[in-house]
């Protein structure tokens, strides 16, 4: 029932986003050196030739991760569906800059789309921090059945719109999972430890409403701090766990799966609505394509991933309802904390979650 449900809800995405598309409004397309800055520009035409465009789409991790495997995916269907008119060059690793500074050069136009997920994006799009209540979703399914629920989409799409950005859609690596040198099983078990978390503060206070310590550090440092002791534990997807090799300092992967990692993929709001709108069709439609299929590669290889981290040493707690049921009560502050910030939108994703689960 559910991938049934997931199935016309991405239809109703591909739709929604291709209508938006459609009603474009009037603005300067950006322009600029190219490659050579990472700004999109517009390539000079020959008379009576459509005009071409280039999109630079820049992400901050490596070649071999999914956001890589989708942006090759969008960058295909982009380029053939348009006939060439549209030409995307990819920068990844943080060639353009940090995640923040490559979502400053989508909104100024200096870059014409990346893809990063959440935390980030709440510098320009606070209420994007819906997604920072723990537990909310049950599965895969249920998390990415909420990015095509029309009246989250709708409401989503309006705020990114008001800050420059064309809200394109979303993949994702799974949910953020424990890993730690102690077996974890009900709270208790991680009290007092010290585990790295990213820099945000509802992620931050879930941890210490489980009566840990939350350690922000930067990404590039973790492996080093886990090394040496200076943390105990740390929390991301699998793919993450997987391609930084913390598994190699941590003794057991805990299935907590309280923050669904989502990636956001966005344009620079005046680039996109310049496009003629049979080329926004084109952006919209290969978009949903490549979300799809990376959504797809991210399942097929999770089972690889836990197995060579398997393989290495390191232990699986898979957590009975009973012990999740503790995290989720102890961690449901964070539920308040969000609504107080952002009751609109929080009304908003309260009720498209309620409708997506029935």
């Amino acid at each position: 029932m559910k991938k049934t449900m997931l199935s016309i809800l991405a239809v109703l995405l591909l739709f929604f986003l291709a209508g938006c598309g459609a009603s474009a409004n009037s603005g300067a397309a950006p322009d600029g050196t190219g490659a050579a800055n990472g700004s999109a520009n517009l390539a000079a035409s020959p008379a009576n030739q459509p005009e071409a465009y280039v999109i630079t789409l820049g992400h901050s991790t490596t070649e071999q991760s999914s956001n890589q495997f989708g942006s090759l995916k969008f960058k295909e269907y982009v380029e053939e569906k348009s006939g060439g008119r549209i030409t995307v060059q990819i920068y990844p690793n943080a060639q353009l800059g940090a995640d923040r500074e490559m979502l400053e050069g989508v909104q100024t136009g200096q870059i014409t789309m990346m893809n990063t997920g959440n935390v980030a994006h709440a510098n320009f799009v606070k209420e994007i921090s819906v997604l920072d209540c723990p537990f909310a979703f049950e599965d895969n399914l249920e998390a990415r059945a909420i990015f095509a629920e029309p009246n989250f989409l709708a409401a989503l799409s309006q705020r990114y719109e008001a800050n420059g950005f064309k809200f394109l859609g979303m993949t994702d690596q799974g949910f953020r999972t424990l890993t730690a040198n102690k077996a974890v099983h009900i709270p208790n078990d991680i009290k007092g430890m010290k585990i790295r978390t990213v820099e945000n503060k509802y992620q931050m206070a879930i941890w210490k409403y489980l009566g840990a310590n939350p350690t922000p550090l930067a990404f590039n440092e973790l492996y080093t701090a886990l090394q040496q002791g200076a943390v105990d534990a740390q929390e991301n997807p699998i793919e993450l766990i997987y391609t930084q090799k913390f598994y190699e300092q941590q003794k057991y992967v805990i299935s907590t799966n309280h923050i669904f990692q989502a990636t956001l993929w966005v344009m620079n709001l005046d680039f996109f609505n310049n496009l003629p709108v049979e080329l926004q069709k084109i952006v919209t439609e290969s978009m949903a394509l490549a979300a799809q299929e990376t959504n797809e590669y991210n399942d097929e290889n999770v089972a690889g991933f836990k197995q060579v981290i398997s393989d290495y040493g390191a232990q699986f707690i898979e957590l009975t309802t009973e012990e999740l049921t503790q995290f989720k009560e102890m961690a449901k502050g964070v539920w308040d904390m969000v609504e107080a910030d952002y009751p609109e939108m929080y009304a908003i994703f309260a009720s498209s979650l309620e409708a997506i689960k029935q």
